[in-house]
């Protein structure tokens, strides 16, 4: 190794190696960036790259756990760096093994436990749509959520050439799990969108504001909308509380109370993997039990007989 390898620091090494890499390939790694400069940095950030050591992401942890943040937030920053340090290392700049795996992360299970009721989606609609502006478009995205069950990134980067109106079906792209999906629309839906892809481009956004500028989060005004109507009033745990992320949980909800088949939920919602979806199977009907019903009424005809 070089000397000027031997002296890379571990801030020096983000900003100017690791970052740009890092911003090419995930479109929301500036996020993550934050947790950097929050947590990392003004821990390890001038210890060179091959002076670290697995009690240097302990510290960190303990800083976390003591600043009365959820363990998630341990496991989301050490994930952080663990990537980082991962790439020095294919790329050269320092060869032990990486300190972070050595390092102990809490579990938790942070699964949101709550979704919309039928009767809650109508209040929740209705109220969207009497705050609905220009500036904000939050009935049409709100719909579009519940019904499709799509993220917010996804239905902020929806372009006007996703959308097939004659057959019903959204192309949802560049998705979280990284494979492409279809999203097929009510009519209610199909008439929002209608209205807002008039007159644009194929390469248009379908969601912008009226500068033709597209969102990039969801509206202020969804808070607002949500604390009006008390829907998170003395909930105190945060899988409990309604967040727009609930209204795609809502939507995979209904669909296993329907008894939709477990797999068809998955391709719907566009999961990584069947683990993710298997978290609603408690609320499917006991398609089992019916099954075995069906064998019972048999034989019981058969002993008549």
């Amino acid at each position: 190794q070089s000397q000027e390898t031997r002296n890379l620091t571990v801030k020096k090494f983000c900003e100017e190696i690791y970052f740009p890499w890092a911003e090419t390939e995930n479109k929301s790694f500036s996020k993550a960036k934050i947790y950097f400069y929050k947590w990392i940095f003004p821990a390890i950030g001038n210890k060179k790259l091959i002076e670290l050591t697995p009690f240097d992401f302990e510290k960190i942890k303990t800083r976390i756990l003591q600043a009365d943040r959820a363990p998630r937030t341990v496991q989301h920053v050490l994930a952080l760096i663990k990537a980082a340090l991962n790439k020095a290392r294919d790329w050269g700049f320092f060869s032990k093994d990486n300190p972070v795996s050595k390092v102990k992360v809490p579990r938790f299970d942070n699964r949101r436990i709550r979704f919309l009721t039928p009767e809650e989606a109508h209040q929740l609609l209705e109220e969207c749509k009497k705050r609905t502006t220009p500036h904000n478009l939050i009935y049409p995205i709100v719909l579009l959520a519940l019904s499709t069950g799509m993220r917010a990134g996804e239905i902020f980067r929806l372009k006007v050439q996703d959308v097939d109106l004659k057959e019903g079906i959204i192309h949802i792209r560049d998705t979280k799990s990284g494979e492409n999906r279809i999203a097929f629309m009510s009519e209610g839906v199909k008439k929002e969108i209608s209205r807002l892809i008039q007159g644009k481009k194929g390469n248009e956004y379908v969601f912008c504001k009226p500068d033709g500028r597209p969102f990039t989060e969801v509206p202020d005004v969804w808070k607002t909308i949500i604390r009006d109507l008390k829907f998170n009033e003395g909930i105190t745990d945060p899988r409990e509380k309604v967040v727009f992320h609930t209204l795609r949980h809502t939507f995979c909800s209904w669909l296993a109370m329907e008894g939709v088949p477990l797999h068809v939920i998955k391709e719907l919602a566009g999961h990584k993997t069947i683990q993710m979806t298997e978290r609603y199977a408690h609320l499917m009907p006991d398609i089992r039990k019916k099954a075995v019903e069906k064998i019972f009424s048999l034989l019981d005809r058969k002993s008549v007989v």
